[in-house]
């Protein structure tokens, strides 16, 4: 166990796979020994880093997104005296937890993300957060498309009556999108067609009851705004010869990544799964469903007066049997396991409570 706790676990494993995921081992090493109290130079710490791995992939846009969640937790935070639920520390210390649960865990398993796959996942499962605790916060989507407009010379949407409405009448294609990837990572040809998961139906319930889940639009707002990008740089949908595959536009990378991400963050604030997902069939869901649940230190609850738990309170390893073993203050890990139990399959995964 190491004497840090879980971040330090984290980044000693992480050393080695800076080229591989596109961040830097420094700006990583300060976010992840800042102290949990730090919270202003954490947001900072955790925006730089968004920042330059979005500029890796030559997507500086998709950052535009996560720097808009940024402006209003920070606004949120300064409304409630630091208080309230962080999503951007969260999705930044989800990202070096996958890391390490990706190399150390699933490449023994032959079920390892694709880095790119895990980096948007991971760092904008959230990005909707907003909309879903007051639904009239559309001026969050409004900032997004017009950053967009002014720096890439794309007209998205009629900025001026962007509501509710446009979005539901502009997202069937988004959905028939994820609802082909769902297919293919949660069911066989012989289940059947009455049981399964459909995106639309979940959309329609979610807007039916009011209840905005930022899982469906997050990922609707990245697929919304990933599609309006290769549709500016690659409006022919090329898939050969465009080099390197993964920093530029070819359109095989859109069909297969992105979708795979923008699919896992649809899922990843579902309570209950059926058939739960798993790692062989369903890599990036599973990951990110996995990494949600697991972090929560250095996160404060949005209750008053709330203080988060250390880093030094959990731990994270690898056993002898290659299964993945994590240990988390006895409140909250009933509650991990649970919420676990209900949507991935647990064969691999031991959760224990700290004494």
């Amino acid at each position: 166990m190491c004497a840090n706790g879980i971040n330090g676990t984290i980044l000693q494993s992480i050393n080695n796979n800076c080229n591989i995921y596109g961040f830097d081992i420094s700006t990583a090493n300060d976010f992840l020994k800042t102290d949990t109290n730090d919270r202003n130079n954490l947001f900072e710490l955790a925006k730089k880093i968004v920042e330059n791995i979005a500029a890796d992939h030559n997507k500086n846009s998709l950052s535009s997104m996560f720097m808009s969640l940024y402006e209003f937790e920070k606004i949120q935070r300064k409304n409630n005296n630091q208080r309230g639920r962080d999503h951007i520390i969260h999705s930044v210390t989800c990202f070096f937890l996958g890391i390490y649960i990706n190399e150390e865990f699933l490449s023994k398993h032959n079920a390892k993300v694709d880095p790119f796959e895990w980096k948007l996942a991971s760092l904008f499962h959230d990005i909707s957060y907003p909309l879903e605790i007051d639904k009239n916060k559309l001026d969050y989507f409004k900032k997004i498309t017009e950053h967009l407009s002014d720096n890439h010379d794309i007209c998205i949407c009629s900025l001026d009556e962007i509501k509710i409405s446009y979005l539901r009448d502009h997202n069937k294609c988004s959905l028939k999108l994820i609802d082909n990837t769902l297919q293919k990572i949660l069911y066989n040809n012989t289940d059947d067609t009455n049981q399964k998961t459909k995106a639309i139906n979940k959309y329609n319930c979610a807007l039916m009851n009011g209840n905005y889940c930022h899982g469906i639009f997050s990922s609707l707002t990245v697929l919304y705004i990933a599609a309006a990008l290769y549709n500016r740089f690659n409006p022919t949908k090329k898939e050969d010869n465009i080099e390197p595959y993964n920093a530029g536009w070819n359109y095989k990378f859109f069909k297969n990544e992105i979708l795979n991400s923008c699919t896992a963050i649809f899922l990843h604030n579902f309570k209950f799964i059926t058939p739960k997902m798993t790692m062989e069939k369903s890599e990036c869901a599973y990951l990110l469903k996995l990494c949600d649940a697991l972090q929560n230190w250095n996160r404060p609850h949005n209750k008053r007066n709330a203080t988060c738990t250390s880093p030094k309170e959990y731990y994270v390893g690898i056993n002898s049997r290659d299964k993945l073993c994590f240990t988390a203050p006895k409140k909250y890990a009933q509650k991990i396991r649970d919420e676990l139990n209900n949507t991935i399959s647990m064969n691999n995964i031991i959760i224990s409570s700290a004494e």
